[in-house]
């Protein structure tokens, strides 16, 4: 994926946290720090050009999603 990919990846997830994060904050708030975190490192690895942390990020979030998820 090129730089610009990554940026609008990035940018999609923001977005999507945008719109989930006042239901997961009122269900489930421990979970916003980590999901929090793991956002700014999306965006860090897109901008910084980094695919190892990129495949963390998105191994973190999975896990995070199926946490909240259940």
């Amino acid at each position: 994926m090129n730089a610009d990919g990554d940026g609008a990846a990035a940018t999609r997830i923001e977005q999507l946290w945008a719109a989930v994060s006042p239901e997961i904050e009122a269900t489930q708030p421990e979970l916003v720090p980590d999901f929090e975190f793991v956002i700014r490192r999306c965006r860090a690895a897109a901008d910084r050009n980094r695919p190892a942390d990129a495949d963390r990020a998105f191994k973190n979030l999975t896990t995070l999603v199926q946490a909240y998820l259940g």
